[in-house]
């Protein structure tokens, strides 16, 4: 790179000079007249982005994740334009697992959604069903967007999981996770939200005694303490803790783990707490703010964890336990007064996810679409009911890439239609990919004698699969069946780059193997190291005028260094 000030600080070159005071000046006209708030004059006089008014005044307020080695963060600033089982948010960066325990296909029950009553954008309406149960919203009311979900446990043990697709590695150093939410809760029986991070890129991953263990490694934490506070409808305690962290290993509880919570924290509806999970193979930490981002302390300790993987997949659930019962004491007593679906329908507001480390391959995931079957003009099925077969016949898988794909895996989600504590064999299933021949799945999972909900991982031979559409047909070899649900298809990239998250708002930039990440190229990060400076600015004037392709500076990638790719580095000048 040609160097813009020599040692005794004199500009190199008289032209390179010339070139500068006059490109400066054009500029400067140019944005003074487009954009009198942004460019060159956010430069001279700063104003800080708008976030979610939970954040105004907030220290966390940034364009990024604020994260120094940042990995991956969202913050929600655009609406996925397709609905899929993801709702609003971004297909390429989320999956989203619905899980009810109550299953009865007997009854046409097949992973039931009730309808609910919540929060969209400030809007309180009815009728929230998946796929629409998540969305994103806010510049309509002068805030930034940030996403919503909504959930009626309709009197079930009941979860919602959001989890990023790209891992999150804590191989020797503690990383760091961040989120805001609302994190209200009405204690164990009733609503709360817990984060995971899961081994493998399973769907939903859960564990809680006497309701579903369905993951094989992982450390979960559960927001659930309502610190002796009574429940008031949609508020909640006002206060929540750290009610527990489960650490599971080959499906097993540990408990050589410590626990050590520090203190609770005050909460409101629709006011976001900031939240870093400080985390390494044998010591994690929480740490929260109010819900104004003021007091950001340490809540919670954990030691000894002892965790036999270094790299995972991050989980945020909206998890529900019957919740009428959290009310069933005066003054909230719900029964009989109508008005218990309040208490049942909850809506949680999230922003700003992300993590730091190493940015690594992210597996590619295929999904089965949900059934959405509607079982009554409240209810919608999400499952599919299998007895000898599947009913509806094959499912499709579309739009399968398996370029570079080294391995792939099929998770999905089982539930019996029976109590093994009669003690009834668990159905034993097969599967075929395309039409080919039947696989049959000997129930390998440590759980399977135990668990009528059971998380299932299959290795799939990818001779089996084709490039584009497949089908895929499910069976047992007796009468026995279920209910399937949450249905996918993940590739291993092995060594290809895939696409990127970007810092701003989780849209996906392809990135070839042979160059290196630079989330902020497009911003002016021309040498990539992670801020838009003068050395930036420098490669971009010295190349000013040139055309051509891939040449430093070409910023909008039109085939020449001008004007444009200027303002634009301007724009974002220290950024």
């Amino acid at each position: 790179m040609k160097k813009l000030f020599c040692q005794q600080g004199i500009i190199h070159t008289l032209p390179l000079l010339i070139i500068i005071v006059a490109v400066g000046i054009i500029s400067f006209l140019l944005i003074s007249a487009t954009a009198p708030t942004n460019g060159l004059f956010s430069i001279l006089n700063p104003k800080p982005p708008i976030r979610a008014q939970a954040m105004m005044g907030s220290p966390f307020m940034n364009n990024d994740c604020g994260l120094p080695n940042q990995a991956f963060c969202d913050t929600f600033d655009t609406k996925s334009p397709v609905i899929s089982r993801t709702g609003q948010l971004n297909p390429n960066t989320w999956t989203i697992a619905h899980v009810n325990t109550s299953s009865n296909p007997d009854q046409g029950m097949n992973d039931t959604w009730a309808a609910s009553i919540g929060f969209h954008c400030k809007d309180k309406s009815t009728g929230f069903l998946p796929p629409n149960d998540y969305f994103i919203c806010g510049t309509e009311f002068g805030e930034s967007n940030h996403f919503m979900d909504v959930l009626n446990d309709d009197s079930a043990y009941i979860y919602n999981s959001a989890r990023i697709l790209q891992p999150f590695d804590f191989a020797n150093r503690t990383g760091k996770i961040i989120f805001d939410v609302d994190a209200k809760n009405s204690g164990g029986h009733g609503w709360w939200i817990e984060v995971w991070i899961s081994d493998e890129p399973v769907p939903g991953a859960h564990d809680d005694t006497g309701h579903i263990n369905n993951v094989k490694n992982a450390v979960g934490i559960f927001f659930q303490d309502n610190c002796g506070r009574p429940s008031a409808p949609e508020i909640g305690a006002g206060v929540t803790g750290i009610g527990r962290v489960e650490v599971i290993k080959d499906y097993v509880r540990q408990n050589t783990h410590t626990v050590r919570e520090v203190t609770c924290f005050p909460t409101e509806p629709d006011m976001l707490n900031h939240f870093e999970i400080r985390m390494n193979q044998n010591h994690l930490e929480v740490w929260a703010s109010d819900p104004d981002k003021t007091n950001f302390r340490q809540v919670t300790v954990v030691d000894n964890m002892n965790l036999n993987f270094t790299r995972g997949f991050v989980h945020f659930q909206d998890s529900h336990y019957d919740a009428k019962k959290a009310f069933d004491s005066t003054p909230y007593n719900c029964e009989g007064t109508g008005n218990c679906i309040v208490n049942t329908s909850i809506t949680y507001h999230w922003d700003t996810i992300g993590f730091d480390g190493p940015v690594l391959p992210t597996p590619r995931k295929f999904s089965v679409p949900d059934a959405l079957q509607m079982r009554d003009n409240s209810h919608i099925n999400l499952g599919w009911r299998f007895q000898a077969g599947l009913d509806g016949g094959p499912l499709v898988i579309p739009n399968v890439d398996l370029t570079g794909a080294t391995a792939a895996h099929l998770y999905f989600f089982i539930e019996n239609d029976c109590c093994l504590n009669n003690g009834d064999p668990p159905a034993t299933i097969k599967y075929r990919f395309n039409g080919g021949s039947w696989i049959v799945h000997n129930n390998t999972e440590a759980n399977v004698a135990t668990e009528t909900n059971r998380l299932v991982t299959i290795p799939v031979a990818l001779a089996d699969l084709k490039q584009g559409t497949n089908t895929l047909q499910f069976g047992t070899l007796t009468n026995r069946g279920g209910v399937i649900s949450s249905i996918s298809l993940v590739l291993d990239p092995g060594d290809i780059q895939p696409a990127r998250v970007s810092a701003r708002n989780g849209a996906m930039t392809p990135t070839p193997s042979s160059t290196p990440y630079c989330p902020k190229a497009s911003l002016g990060d021309i040498n990539c190291n992670g801020t838009v400076d003068i050395f930036d600015y420098s490669t971009l004037v010295t190349n000013f005028g040139k055309s051509g392709t891939g040449i430093p500076g070409d910023l909008n990638n039109d085939g020449i260094v001008n004007l444009f790719d200027y303002n634009i580095l301007v724009t974002n000048f220290g950024k």
